[in-house]
């Protein structure tokens, strides 16, 4: 499904709807709470985007995540706090105690340094691509092994989810 708000392009993909189909099927109430923090922390992006005169050019919501992407072109430091908007909503929420087992994983796979995630778009302003690709790699690497060494199933999805949204990327 595909509609404007304003000159704003809104895309919510069919797995999307699949996937928060299967969720309240099977009762899981967790679902809509990480739906509304993951909603807050897009609308920091927005929030800083229009401080800086900036305006949104697509909103995609898909399986994988909530995606902003802008129609200006910010500078290197606006770009950067742009970036980390996004992920300051969700330590504004953790540091207050609100849903922290919510807005905890949301800061902590944002702040990944991994490229399409918010520090990873927020390093490649600073590192070239290589580099960055390395990074990446690295980080996720370590995020499998604790997944493995934990043997935590939770950690082993944000793993592939974070493969399927970088694939994602890569491919668009």
């Amino acid at each position: 499904m595909v509609f404007s708000l304003g000159s704003c392009q809104i895309k919510i993909e069919f797995s999307f709807m699949l996937m928060l189909s299967f969720a309240l099927a099977i009762g899981t109430p967790q679902l809509l709470w990480v739906l509304l923090f993951a909603s807050l922390h897009e609308l920091g992006h927005l929030l800083v985007l229009c401080l800086f005169g900036g305006k949104p050019a697509r909103l995609t919501v898909a399986f994988y995540g909530v995606g902003l992407c802008t129609a200006s072109r910010l500078n290197r430091w606006q770009e950067l706090l742009f970036l980390l908007a996004g992920i300051g909503v969700n330590a504004l929420f953790f540091s207050l105690r609100i849903h922290p087992e919510v807005n905890g994983p949301l800061l902590l796979i944002n702040a990944l340094p991994i490229v399409p995630l918010d520090m990873g778009r927020a390093v490649s302003l600073f590192l070239p691509y290589r580099l960055c690709r390395a990074v990446a790699v690295a980080f996720f690497i370590l995020l499998v092994a604790a997944a493995v060494w934990l043997r935590n199933l939770s950690l082993a999805a944000i793993a592939g989810y974070i493969l399927v949204f970088s694939l994602k990327e890569e491919l668009t």
